[in-house]
């Protein structure tokens, strides 16, 4: 029988969670008149604000991340990943997935700009989106199905793009897109 070798990365997708670079343009501001001007703004010193601490705390999630996918990336150097094997994943994704929970939870936290609560919305249901797939391909690990976990591993990054691309649309500069990954693909 062919033993087949599952990627860290392609199993958990930790990594590209809530870390990167994002747009640094900012957001325009109308020309029309003083009071209008005025509000326009305030509203873009409330938005740059939102995104100021929201970069904040994914610039603490993405270090902590990168302590469980460092324990990840080493666990598959020491396996070779067989469905069998893959069941040795699941700790050290749920431990990355509590990690993605929390800082989301404190992201989720913070106060949105008024004008910007619908994006807003959207960016935290669709982050509650790949907090889903994660546990979903916890579970598939944890029964040995590969195929499956490889079908919730392209959803998963399907999901990942789309709120990564609102994130950097809204003028995230380090929530948004993948840190650097390693490659341990197999």
């Amino acid at each position: 029988m062919k033993r087949k070798r599952i990627s860290w990365l392609a199993a958990t997708g930790i990594v590209s969670v809530l870390a990167g670079c994002g747009s640094s343009s900012p957001t325009p501001v109308s020309t029309g008149t003083a009071a209008s001007s005025a509000q326009s703004a305030a509203d873009s010193a409330a938005l740059a604000r939102y995104i100021e601490r929201g970069d904040q705390v994914c610039s603490v999630s993405n270090a902590a991340i990168a302590s469980v996918n460092a324990r990840g990336a080493q666990l598959q150097r020491r396996h070779r990943g067989t469905p069998d094997e893959a069941a040795l994943l699941v700790p050290v994704l749920r431990e990355g997935l509590h990690v993605y929970r929390r800082y989301l939870w404190r992201f989720a936290r913070i106060p949105p700009p008024p004008q910007e609560a619908a994006p807003v919305s959207a960016i935290l249901a669709g982050l509650g989106k790949v907090g889903n797939d994660l546990e979903r391909l916890a579970g598939a690990l944890a029964r040995g199905e590969v195929a499956q976990a490889k079908a919730i591993t392209s959803q998963r990054e399907v999901d990942h793009a789309r709120v990564s691309a609102q994130e950097l649309e809204l003028g995230f500069k380090v929530c948004g897109q993948p840190a650097a990954q390693f490659s341990a693909s197999g």
